[in-house]
């Protein structure tokens, strides 16, 4: 929905003022818990996830997941999946 979306954007601009503009949500209306970014700059979300969570805890969550963007961490672990990367 718009405001929970709207709710997600405000913390990720303020915890990042330029990525947090540039990420796209992605709520995926299923159970269970899951939070991740993937290349292209996205996080996806179960809707449940937003609705667990702990009002107080989401924007450390964001911010790790921010974290992972910046570094490069999910093209890293997708080529690794793939095996196009030997570590």
């Amino acid at each position: 929905h718009g405001a929970g979306e709207a709710a997600i954007r405000k913390i990720l601009v303020r915890l990042d003022p330029i990525l947090g503009r540039q990420v796209e949500i992605v709520a995926i209306n299923e159970g269970g818990f899951l939070v991740s970014s993937t290349p292209g700059k996205h996080i996806f979300m179960l809707r449940s996830a937003f609705n667990e969570i702990d009002a107080a805890a989401l924007p450390a969550l964001l911010a790790h997941e921010l974290s992972h963007i910046r570094h490069g961490d999910p093209i890293v672990a997708t080529l690794r999946h793939t095996g196009l990367v030997h570590t």
